[in-house]
């Protein structure tokens, strides 16, 4: 080919691409297609349901000094010996299956179950209507822990486990040194639930059976034992703080306190003691809260 063709050809092919670049800036753009909308986002995402919050009943417990323990009951409840404790709210009743529903419902927290065999009054996360006001039952003290802790958050308000001397001093209803939270009359099953079969199926009261002691809670002698904050030991009593004891500073199991529905007059009194491992749940065991 020429070289003065060649060059021709060259310098066509480059004005028809400068041409149609020209051209191209002056066409409209193509609209871009929207992008397809993602599957479940179509339409806004429903808010979760709302937890209702109904705070516990609590009743004001002044503060005041009284004597704690018993010289003639347990080693454990020896010596009696005088504490003063500061003011302090605590329930008016135990917890119960409606009010630890609510708190699984919001938080994802474990249904209450024995912990190995055991007996149950739940069926997975649900309960038969007719045990709602009974005492939950079948948690540990941590899961206690656990409620207090969603409780004080929902609140905004400091929500606990009772000390040792706390429960026994709202127990006692100001009545000092009496064996039971109404004096010293022997319980009846109109006062108090207890004595019953450990080998047959528990059969738990609401939480506002028996009589009210004279601050107005129920449920301080019978129907469940409840955990307390307070490390467990026997010998504590000796060396308690005087002023709003806290328990003693090392252990393995929580205290306990109140009785339950297996327990005898002896076990029901407000200064008997005992203790549990802290992860361990029993279907006897439940608690109450308190919040300063």
């Amino acid at each position: 080919m020429p070289k003065a063709f060649r060059g021709s050809v060259i310098a066509a092919t480059v004005v028809l691409a400068f041409a149609w670049l020209s051209l191209a800036q002056l066409l409209p753009e193509k609209a871009a297609k929207p992008p397809k909308p993602s599957p479940g986002k179509t339409r806004a995402q429903a808010p979760p349901p709302e937890i209702k919050i109904e705070e516990p009943e609590v009743v004001l417990i002044k503060a005041g000094e009284f004597r704690m323990g018993s010289n003639s009951g347990a080693e454990d409840e020896k010596p009696v010996h005088k504490v003063i404790v500061s003011d302090f709210y605590i329930a008016k009743y135990v917890v119960d299956n409606a009010e630890y529903r609510r708190f699984m419902d919001a938080t994802g927290h474990r249904a209450p179950a024995p912990k190995g065999e055991g007996w149950s009054f739940w069926s997975g996360r649900s309960f038969p209507g007719e045990i709602a006001q009974q005492p939950v039952v079948n948690v540990s003290w941590d899961d206690a822990v656990a409620y207090c802790r969603w409780l004080s958050q929902a609140t905004g308000k400091l929500y606990r486990l009772p000390t040792e001397a706390e429960w026994e001093k709202a127990a006692r209803g100001g009545l000092d040194q009496k064996k039971y939270p109404w004096g010293d009359d022997p319980p009846d099953a109109h006062k108090a639930w207890f004595g019953q079969k450990l080998s047959s199926r528990p059969v738990l009261k609401n939480k506002d059976h028996g009589v009210a002691n004279a601050y107005g809670l129920y449920g301080v002698a019978g129907n469940v034992n409840q955990w307390v904050a307070d490390l467990y030991n026997g010998r504590y009593y000796g060396r308690s703080s005087p002023r709003d004891p806290q328990g003693p500073f090392g252990g393995v199991d929580r205290a306990v306190r109140c009785g339950g529905l297996f327990d005898d007059a002896t076990r029901i009194r407000c200064a008997s003691r005992s203790f549990k491992p802290p992860t361990d749940r029993f279907v006897d065991v439940g608690f109450r809260v308190a919040r300063q």
